[in-house]
């Protein structure tokens, strides 16, 4: 499973100095650590990543007590105590990203998200684990949607243009989907947009990274005559008062004939009837408090299908399609392509429920870490029961701006 994630974005990221999320990748490879980095890049470099890593790793870190700060310097002159606290066993050091620094190199894994989801290593390294896997999980819902599609990138038509493509990805987060359009489309002309720059800088050709809040009223520096204007997962993270101007901002933002196209999570199950419905299901009321947290924050991640068509059309656009997955979150199917969509769903979910539910329903609905971790722990045991058919909806909204597309190579 980690070959299409982790390893996927490794071609674009090699002598990258400047992206957390890579130094990360590196480091965090248990058969590389910092040995690859050392060896092969320039010693600014170096020390810039460690700081990069470092910032990184405090968010992730837990709080722990201040060792109270000694000002008189320590006297000692014993050469073993300054040998031993040069080569401190790894076992003694109390934070995990040092203690993992000065470990041994591993190797004969599978993965490196493989090793890290063992039992061994999240025991060893708690809070350092989530981290590592907090990274793949952007990478892990990109793999699940591909497979979903069954591996179509787009329903957009881009083949058949007479000119490159020209291809907006608002939402890009680690940029992996934005960086596969530019290996299917050679020539295309693809611009990424997300507040936080997690890309990496060694980038395909054709493509550029912006960072801008598409909240923001004015799109002018961003990429125009576009051929698809692409969103993912942008529900929960746009304030609800913006959605009009969005949709108001690439309808101006594409070319004629261009293709709006917009992916997106009802993340309320729904069970099948042929299965077992849990009692008090766990997943449901991780996402009733996910919804109502987000509700509280007026950015609501709650699908309403007619609203969304109202407003795209009410944009200008014409041509408004809708297609519906059923997205199971175990593979009790006996249909391949939804046993493999739901291997990567429940994969992800196992990765994401904490990640995208702990700020929102601690700092809106008041609940503690505690509390929410349980919430998702018990969520994640259920969905491994095959007897328990639930599913998530995935909506693909496409529409076209109006108008007769110009013969030009521009």
């Amino acid at each position: 499973m980690y070959n299409s994630s982790w390893a996927k974005l490794d071609k674009y990221y090699r002598l990258t100095d400047e992206s957390p999320a890579y130094v990360a990748a590196i480091v965090l490879h248990p058969s590389h650590k910092w040995h690859y980095i050392q060896e092969n890049w320039k010693t600014e470099w170096v020390e810039s990543s460690k700081k990069l890593l470092q910032t990184l790793w405090n968010e992730y870190r837990p709080v722990e007590p201040a060792i109270p700060f000694c000002e008189t310097p320590s006297m000692t002159t014993n050469e073993f105590l300054n040998w031993r606290n040069k080569h401190l066993q790894p076992s003694l050091i109390r934070d995990e990203y040092e203690r993992y620094c000065k470990s041994e190199r591993v190797y004969g894994f599978t993965s490196a998200l493989s090793w890290w989801l063992e039992e061994t290593q999240r025991k060893i390294y708690p809070n350092l684990s989530k981290m590592a896997e907090e990274l793949n999980r952007l990478d892990i819902f990109h793999k699940f949607f591909l497979v979903a599609r069954e591996n179509s990138l787009t329903k957009c038509n881009l083949q058949n243009l007479n000119h490159p493509a020209r291809v907006l990805d608002l939402g890009t987060g680690s940029g992996i989907w934005a960086i596969e359009i530019c290996e299917q489309f050679a020539e295309s002309v693809v611009q990424a947009v997300d507040r936080n720059m997690i890309q990496p800088r060694l980038i395909p050709r054709g493509m550029t990274v912006v960072q801008f809040d598409i909240e923001e009223p004015s799109w002018d520096d961003l990429l125009s005559q576009c051929d698809l204007i692409h969103l993912r997962t942008l529900f929960g993270s746009i304030g609800n008062k913006y959605w009009r101007t969005v949709y108001r901002n690439i309808f101006q933002h594409l070319a004629p004939e261009g293709c709006l196209e917009q992916v997106e999570i009802d993340w309320n199950p729904q069970w099948e009837e042929h299965g077992e419905v849990p009692p008090d299901s766990a997943l449901t009321e991780w996402a009733n408090c996910l919804l109502d947290a987000l509700d509280r924050c007026k950015r609501s991640a709650r699908i309403f299908p007619h609203n969304v068509r109202s407003m795209i059309e009410e944009a200008g656009f014409v041509d408004f399609e809708e297609q519906t997955i059923k997205c199971y979150v175990n593979p009790w199917s006996p249909c391949q392509n939804k046993q493999e969509t739901a291997k990567w769903f429940n994969l992800g979910l196992r990765k994401g429920l904490e990640a995208m539910g702990l700020r929102p329903m601690v700092e809106h609905l008041g609940m503690s870490a505690e509390r929410v971790r349980g919430l998702c722990e018990r969520a994640i045991e259920e969905n491994s029961k095959l007897r328990y058919r639930g599913y998530c909806t995935m909506y693909i909204w496409t529409a076209k701006k109006p108008g007769n597309r110009i013969s030009s190579t521009d």
